[in-house]
């Protein structure tokens, strides 16, 4: 990494800014960089199976559920069927 420290313009370290080359910094990997394809296609075909099984939560369940949050009367999450 190269850093310099630079007295031009405001700072809030009484005149001295610390300027880096951003360039010159490797950015690290991130998890969500590296495609995975295999898991992708797995979680793609378990969701379709799930449909076509009506292992789903409905909308206005959910929706209902998510508005009850913080309110006296919280609902309990809804369950598959409903």
């Amino acid at each position: 990494m190269k850093a310099r420290w630079e007295t031009s313009g405001p700072s809030p370290f009484g005149g001295l800014a610390l300027v880096v080359d951003s360039a010159a910094m490797k950015p690290e990997p991130s998890i969500f960089d590296a495609p995975n394809e295999d898991a992708d296609e797995a979680a793609a075909l378990e969701g379709e199976d799930d449909l076509a099984h009506g292992r789903v939560i409905s909308h206005d369940a959910m929706k209902a559920w998510l508005l009850s949050w913080g309110t006296p009367d919280e609902l309990p999450p809804p369950a598959v069927g409903d």
